[in-house]
């Protein structure tokens, strides 16, 4: 499925949602079920594969909606997906969804990597990007001890690098340019 197909399948359930005023509801739900799928290997061989037929990858839709108590619009895209072989870009029209309901909500995925937990740090770190951004900030944390120290903050494309790691290669780098 190309990134087009899988814009017209989060656009169309975006559309839903947001007329039913569950966005966030059927975004959960979603993401729940891709990574429930992603994680489970038999799961996800299941449902993408090319050899077992539409009607048993029904079954295991309709066997999972019992268990999870899924809504009709998420189980009726997940058919969709399935009469038309898409299931393998689940991952891609979940992205796709989130980013259109992020945008109708006002609200801003930031993702900040760091050394250690931050803590009682992460209040006011969401605070602070919530007055720059002008909108409630979503807020993952990352732990990576590669960055020494500092954090790392991803909104969007936009990756704001304030870690020990990036000063000392800028350092490094500034040193080997003004050698003689």
């Amino acid at each position: 499925m190309s990134s087009s197909v899988a814009k017209r399948y989060g656009t169309a359930l975006f559309k839903l949602a947001r007329d039913e005023n569950r966005l966030e509801d059927y975004g959960r739900e979603l993401k729940f079920i891709a990574d429930l799928v992603q994680n489970h290997g038999e799961l996800k061989a299941s449902l993408e594969s090319p050899v077992l037929s539409t009607s048993s990858k029904k079954e295991i839709l309709k066997a999972l909606q019992a268990k999870l108590g899924l809504s009709a619009a998420v189980f009726n895209l997940l058919r969709v997906m399935v009469d038309h072989d898409r299931m393998p870009e689940l991952a891609l029209l979940v992205l796709n969804y989130t980013e259109m309901a992020d945008q109708a909500l006002g609200q801003a995925r930031v993702k900040v990597q760091s050394v250690a937990p931050l803590g009682a740090q992460e209040a006011p770190l969401t605070q602070n990007l919530e007055k720059i951004l002008g909108k409630k900030v979503i807020l993952e944390t990352v732990i990576d001890q590669d960055l020494l120290g500092g954090l790392r903050v991803q909104v969007g494309d936009q990756v704001f690098d304030a870690s020990l790691k990036k000063e000392l290669e800028n350092l490094k780098a500034n040193i080997l340019e003004n050698r003689f």
